[in-house]
This record gives structure tokens, sequence and C-alpha cells, in this order.
């Protein structure tokens, strides 16, 4: 029964294997190794494969002037596994009626991209990319633009160890008063 449904499984699979190019299994199927070859192939597939890896509607608003958690996501750990894949983070928002500055923290594992957004009651979208560069290093990327306004984009690098699960997170701060409101979120893998 195993087998039989293995060998479903990867006949479903074979029209996205070859997009994804998933390497093909070599040796002798052991029958009592069902599981952990079904799971291999399940991790080959997922590792080769771009896509959405998390998203959020929610409306989260920041708090007085500490920053505030607006979303939050792990990136498992070989997620991005060679020089050049990415995860790219796109949110949009809006600012609270008033002048004061505000600031939208985007942090990966801890390394942090920070522009300052500005603009009474603007719309915001913000884009940000981590790029991996080599083994446990990156290159960060953000740019926002609120209302008419175009922040300038921010790069800096990272040495984040990707082999283990990495924290995600969006986050807000008013300067003095007012709100930064997180309308959507996603997060994708671009390999």
């Amino acid at each position: 029964m195993r087998k039989l449904f293995l060998a479903a499984l990867l006949a479903a699979a074979c029209p996205f294997a070859q997009a994804a190019n998933v390497p093909l299994a070599t040796g002798p199927f052991e029958a009592s190794q069902g599981q952990a070859i079904l799971n291999n192939t399940i991790q080959q597939f997922n590792a080769g494969t771009t896509g959405l890896l998390g998203s959020t509607l929610n409306t989260p608003v920041t708090v007085g002037t500490s920053i505030t958690t607006l979303a939050t996501y792990t990136l498992n750990g070989g997620v991005m596994a060679t020089a050049g894949q990415l995860a790219h983070v796109h949110a949009w928002g809006t600012n609270s009626a008033d002048a004061n500055a505000k600031t939208l923290t985007f942090s990966f594992g801890g390394s942090v991209i920070a522009p300052v957004i500005t603009g009474s009651g603007f719309v915001w979208v913000a884009d940000f990319y981590v790029m991996k560069t080599g083994v446990n290093t990156q290159v960060m990327e953000g740019h926002v633009l609120a209302g008419n306004i175009v922040v300038p984009p921010i790069t800096q690098t990272s040495a984040i160890v990707d082999t283990a699960a990495i924290t995600i997170l969006i986050q807000g701060t008013a300067a003095v008063a007012g709100t930064i409101t997180l309308n959507g979120a996603y997060i994708e893998q671009v390999k």
C-alpha cells in the first residue's frame, strides 16, 4: 500500500518536478524506509520551489511610541540554500492623520532596516528583500513609497546563520504620537 501511495504522490508531482528541478531519487526502494523517502522527496520539492511562504490580512496598529510588532514569520532553516536565492516581503498600510514621523522596521534574524515614513494619513507600500550571498551572509534591501513620497532605499549586509530558523518581523514606531496600521503583508521565496 505504501508503494502505491508513494507512486501516486510522485506521479502527481511530476508536472511540478520539472518546473522545480527536483532531483530524481536513486537506489533501491526499501519498504521500511517509505516515510523517510517520502519526507525527503517533499523536502527536495519544497527546497526547489518558488512561491508564497506566508501572508497576513490582519490590521494591527502601533501603540504609543513603543516599537510594535505588526507581523511575524519564521523562515525555516536552510530555505535559502544557495547564493542568489532570496526572500521578498511586501507590506502595505496607512499612517494616522498627523505629520509625525513614523518608522517602519524590517528585521531579519535581528538585522534591521528601518525607513522613516511621514505624511498625514498616507497609504504606504514597502518591499524588503534578503538575498543569500554566501555561507550565513546576506544582503538586505528595502524601499518604501508613502503617498507620493519615495523613501530612499536602504541596503546593508547581514551575517545571520541561515541553517537555523530565522524570525522575520515587520514593526512600527511613532516618534511622538500617531499610529502605523499594517493592512496586509506577504512573504515569498524566489529561487
